[in-house]
């Protein structure tokens, strides 16, 4: 993770956390009466919005001390940046939404939300792909082993967020959802095999 990264994360962290700190004080200004701010048919809606900023802090937190004194490849960090600044904009968008919803405002449709998030989600897993497959082993990999299972999640995170994107355009809710669960479930097993290929470098 190099400087502009963690500038990046940083900055989308303290807009997460001015975000839920104006909300909350908009509430208090509006209702003149700090017990407003928790007050409402579901109180906990407050605690949700200062949980994102917390969540983006420990996310970046972690990010940091994970890395340590080694330096990436430039695949390798591109890959997990790009990983970071995805995940840390779906937070943002998703903290949007429950800030309107906590503050009463006017609300964009659901399934259009939905939609836009399921193709976002796509392209930028699509993304990654591309970069993933393309990242040196870890270690010595002689039979290349890891880097054949390399290219091959890559690709299918690559054809698989491409797929993803067409269904949230194509399909109706139902089957939007469907996807959604499908591409969860082909992440899951692609994260499986390629720690078993990291593994067996070390033995």
């Amino acid at each position: 993770m190099n400087r502009q990264l963690k500038r990046i994360l940083a900055l989308i962290t303290l807009a997460s956390l001015v975000a839920a700190v104006g909300a909350l004080a908009w509430r208090w200004r509006e209702a003149g009466d700090v017990a407003a701010v928790f007050a409402g048919p579901k109180p906990f809606r407050a605690m949700m919005l200062l949980a994102m900023p917390v969540v983006m802090g420990g996310l970046l937190t972690f990010s940091i001390h994970a890395q340590g004194d080694r330096k990436p490849s430039r695949y390798e960090a591109g890959f997990v940046g790009l990983t970071l600044v995805t995940h840390f904009g779906l937070l943002a968008v998703i903290q949007g939404w429950m800030t309107l919803v906590y503050l009463g405002g006017a609300l964009p449709d659901r399934e259009y939300v939905t939609r836009l998030l399921a193709a976002f989600m796509g392209l930028g897993m699509s993304v990654r792909g591309n970069v993933f497959a393309k990242l040196p082993a870890p270690g010595a990999d002689e039979a290349g082993s890891w880097s054949r299972t390399a290219r091959r999640s890559g690709l299918i995170l690559f054809v698989t967020g491409l797929a993803l994107a067409a269904c949230a355009i194509l399909l109706p809710m139902p089957g939007v959802i469907t996807a959604l669960g499908g591409a969860f479930f082909l992440v899951l097993m692609v994260n499986q095999a390629q720690r078993k290929a990291t593994a067996a470098l070390d033995n």
